[in-house]
C-alpha cells in the first residue's frame, strides 16, 4: 500500500491515476466522511505544492472531504488529472485558477502580504469544456511570470554571487517545476532552488548558521538552529519548499 501511495506523486499523470485505481481496489479501511466539509482551493505541483493532482485528491479523500477543488497559480494544466482522480475516489470536484493582479489605484495591502496594490484573484467553477481554452489564454501570463522569475534569479545571483552561489532560472529553477507541461514557476521554486544551493555548499552545519547570521545578517533563533543541525534528512530544502 505504501508503495502505491508513493506512486501517486511520481511518474506521469497516467501512471499516478493507475496507481490510485490499484490503491482504492486494495483499500480495506475507508475514511470517515465529513459530509459538511469541502475544500475548493487546493494547490498542486502545477504551481507550488509538492503534491501531484492525484495525490492532492487522495489526501482530500483520506481527510473525509466530500468535494475538492484544484486551484493552481496561473495554470489549469493539472485539472484533467485532478478531476479523473476525484472520479476514481467518488469525490465531487471543482476547478479554478488563482492569478496575481496589480492595480494602478491605491488599494494598499489587501490579500497580498508584501506588495501594495497587488491582490490574488481566484476564478472558481470553470466549466470543464472551457478549461483548455482558458489555459491557453493563461500561457501568456505564465511566460511573463517566467521572465519575472528569471530577473529575480539575476538579482539573487547579484546578492549571493560573491559567496560563490549563483541561481540560473533555466538550469536550477525551471526543472523543479512542471513548466514543461504547462505549470507555473513561483517564488517558492526560487526559494527551494536557493535552499538546494545552500545545502550543497554548507550542508546542515554550523557553517550554514554562520553564513546566515554573519554574512547575511539574518537572525536565526535557537529552535531553528537545532532543527537544521540535528535532522538527518534534507529538511533545510523541504522547509523552504513548504514555507
Amino acid at each position: 500500500m505504501q508503495e502505491l501511495i508513493k506512486k501517486l506523486n511520481g511518474g506521469t499523470a497516467e501512471s499516478r491515476l493507475q496507481a490510485l485505481k490499484e490503491l482504492i481496489e486494495k483499500e480495506t479501511e475507508k475514511p470517515v466522511r465529513r459530509e459538511n466539509d469541502a475544500n475548493n482551493h487546493i494547490h498542486t505541483i502545477y504551481s507550488f505544492s509538492p503534491y501531484s493532482p492525484t495525490k492532492a485528491a487522495y489526501m482530500a479523500y483520506r481527510a473525509g472531504l466530500t468535494s475538492a477543488g484544484i486551484m493552481d497559480h496561473d495554470s489549469l494544466s493539472g485539472v484533467v488529472e485532478f478531476k479523473k482522480a476525484c472520479e476514481i475516489l467518488g469525490l465531487g470536484s471543482t476547478c479554478g485558477v488563482e492569478v496575481r493582479c496589480k492595480f494602478d489605484r491605491g488599494f494598499g495591502k489587501i490579500n497580498h502580504p508584501d506588495q501594495e496594490n497587488c491582490i490574488y484573484m481566484a476564478a472558481h467553477g470553470i466549466p470543464a469544456q472551457n478549461v483548455k481554452e482558458f489555459n491557453e489564454y493563461l500561457e501568456y501570463y505564465r511566460q511573463k511570470r517566467y521572465e519575472r522569475d528569471a530577473k529575480m534569479c539575476e538579482l539573487i545571483t547579484g546578492k549571493f554571487g560573491k559567496f560563490g552561489i549563483e541561481l540560473d532560472f533555466e538550469k536550477d529553477v525551471k526543472p523543479l517545476s512542471e513548466a514543461k507541461d504547462g505549470g507555473s514557476v513561483t517564488e517558492r521554486h526560487l526559494l527551494y532552488a536557493l535552499a538546494v544551493k545552500l545545502d550543497a555548499k554548507f550542508g546542515r552545519t554550523e557553517q550554514l548558521i554562520n553564513f546566515l547570521e554573519k554574512d547575511l545578517n539574518l537572525k536565526v533563533n535557537e529552535k531553528i538552529k537545532a532543527f537544521y543541525l540535528t535532522k538527518k534528512t534534507n529538511t533545510f530544502c523541504t522547509t523552504f519548499w513548504a514555507c
